[in-house]
């Protein structure tokens, strides 16, 4: 029970001057101009292509074929097509834009969560009120609660334009906004567990904060080099365990499509706090 009142003491005192900060405004502002923005970029391109304009049958048949290239080489490939098929265009939009934003929000809000307190030697006084991994953990929480805050509420305007448009059905816009959002949610947690391995292992914020978009980038390209047809097996044997190559497989229709994913990045997050714990545990402050 104290390490559980120490995880929670730390998670709320780190969530409100997350939220109330410059940086935690800052991240919502950039939420908001990019979702609009790619809002208004998106519907301005299908008002130019008449698509709105179009028969239902011609316009499911461009969702299908748009979806069977993303989703080409993937076994679940069919089921998946057919679940998002009535997945309302901007609602897919910007699931994509919430998972790189949502990166690189997180990595800014978080960069020194510890290694600003271990900078200037302010962690010997944190460390009184709570154990170490304690604190990783709190701060962890609270860095990934501040990303599903902010991406739900950039969310519901969201929906609330696309209700207003009656270009959509209602129920299309929550089931599936709902879905974007959780899947978003799910990746945005290895993204703060990384953020806070990151800022563990280092005394100045700067280099914490380049440790955490190279490994993001590194990440990212090799999702896209294991995924290629020309890759080498050994390479191509590594794809599944990256948690960047399930993002489009979390909006699946059934379990064994979206919990496998769910499972690697949850692993992985395990993984960079216990770690992260590790390395501040045996920190000399």
């Amino acid at each position: 029970m104290q390490v559980l009142s120490e995880v929670l003491l730390t998670f709320a005192r780190e969530l409100k001057r997350t939220l109330r900060s410059a940086k935690g405004l800052g991240g919502l502002a950039l939420f908001l101009i990019g979702g609009a923005g790619v809002a208004i970029t998106l519907f301005s391109a299908l008002d130019r292509a008449h698509y709105w304009q179009a028969e239902a049958e011609s316009r499911n048949a461009l969702r299908r074929q748009a979806l069977s290239a993303m989703y080409e080489g993937d076994v679940h490939k069919d089921a998946i097509v057919e679940y998002l098929i009535k997945a309302p265009e901007p609602v897919l939009a910007f699931y994509q834009l919430a998972a790189f934003f949502l990166a690189m929000i997180t990595v800014v809000w978080g960069f020194d969560t510890i290694a600003g307190d271990v900078q200037h030697r302010t962690i010997r006084y944190v460390t009184l009120r709570a154990r170490r991994p304690s604190l990783v953990i709190g701060r962890w929480l609270a860095l990934w609660v501040s990303g599903l805050v902010v991406t739900l509420l950039v969310s519901l305007i969201l929906w609330a334009g696309l209700a207003s448009n009656n270009v959509f059905p209602i129920g299309d816009v929550v089931r599936y906004g709902l879905r974007t959002w959780v899947a978003a949610g799910t990746l945005g947690a290895w993204y703060a567990a990384l953020t806070v391995l990151a800022s563990s292992l280092f005394r100045t914020p700067v280099l914490a904060l380049l440790t955490a978009n190279g490994a993001i980038t590194t990440l990212f390209f090799l999702r896209h080099l294991s995924g290629a047809s020309w890759a080498p097996s050994w390479l191509r044997a590594v794809h599944d365990a990256l948690p960047g190559s399930w993002d489009d497989r979390l909006l699946g229709p059934d379990f064994a499509q979206w919990g496998a994913g769910t499972g690697v990045c949850l692993l992985w997050t395990a993984a960079a706090l216990f770690a992260a714990s590790a390395v501040l545990s045996k920190r000399d402050v």
